[in-house]
């Protein structure tokens, strides 16, 4: 409110000005504007076909009066809209993120340089580049494990700009390194972080095979339980699967069905239905598979 009350100040005294100037019919003014608004004269012109009288010809001290107050106006106007853009530039810059996401976004961008999406767009060099400067910080075993997942988060979201993201998923050496985050996190949090990106971008590896079906049965945290489930569901799809290595999974997930415990059965029931729905899964997907080859 403490900035509308100026403006309708200043309304007022154009209106008086502009009903004062009716009565001045044939007066020309030349008005110095307030140079961080306007940068040319302002030129207040007489209504109708009244002739312009010499521009030299000196105002009135009333007219005078009037147009100085309004052009001290403008000033004070113009002082305070920058006072406020600058006040909502700093209160952008200290207010902390309001959710997990903008926080986790802020912390994605944090050491990108920022003009780095324009370069991606228009430097395919540029954009390989960063992608290998990437993949090497998630290898550095010496960096910080949040650097690394910080690294790893960056290049896919880089990956997937340039339309590379297949590549990234099959890169032997980023998935060995994500591998190995998960086997020597130092804090839970570490472990879950690497285990989604593991769970995605490794979900069509059948080397991690064994490992989703472990975590399934034995971890203790439900929610990494889940992300193995999830995992497992989309290795079946791969089409990177062979015939044996699909149905050698699906038999794995039956026996867990029939012998793990309530929640594992309660997480693939989720997931597979019963084992017969699963089996009958197994043999659409082989089915579409073939299909595709012919």
């Amino acid at each position: 409110m403490k900035y509308i009350t100026p403006v309708i100040a200043g309304l007022a005294l154009m209106l008086s000005l502009t009903a004062f100037l009716k009565s001045q019919q044939g007066q020309t003014v030349t008005i110095a504007a307030p140079q961080t608004e306007i940068s040319a004269p302002i030129q207040l012109l007489p209504e109708g076909d009244s002739p312009l009288l010499n521009e030299s010809e000196p105002l009135s001290a009333e007219l005078t009066d009037v147009l100085l107050k309004v052009e001290q106006q403008l000033q004070l106007q113009a002082r305070e809209l920058e006072a406020l853009r600058s006040e909502l530039e700093t209160l952008k810059q200290i207010t902390p993120p309001a959710t997990d996401a903008e926080r986790e976004y802020a912390e994605l961008m944090r050491d990108l340089p920022p003009d780095f999406e324009q370069r991606l767009k228009t430097d395919p060099e540029y954009a390989d580049q960063m992608q290998r400067d990437l993949l090497d910080k998630v290898a550095d075993s010496s960096l910080h494990e949040d650097e690394r997942l910080r690294a790893i988060q960056q290049l896919m979201m880089v990956s997937g700009s340039v339309g590379a993201f297949n590549q990234v998923q099959d890169n032997a050496r980023l998935n060995q390194a994500i591998t190995q985050l998960v086997d020597n996190a130092s804090q839970e949090s570490t472990r879950i972080k690497a285990l989604e990106h593991l769970s995605f971008l490794g979900a069509t590896d059948a080397r991690h095979r064994e490992r989703f079906l472990d975590l399934i049965e034995n971890d203790d945290n439900r929610y990494v339980r889940n992300l193995a489930s999830d995992a497992l569901s989309s290795m079946l799809y791969s089409a990177d699967l062979t015939y044996n290595q699909r149905s050698g999974l699906v038999q794995k997930i039956s026996n867990l069905m029939n012998n793990g415990d309530s929640t594992t059965r309660e997480l693939l029931a989720e997931r597979f239905g019963t084992p017969e729905q699963l089996r009958q899964f197994e043999q659409q997907i082989n089915e579409e598979a073939l299909d595709l080859l012919q």
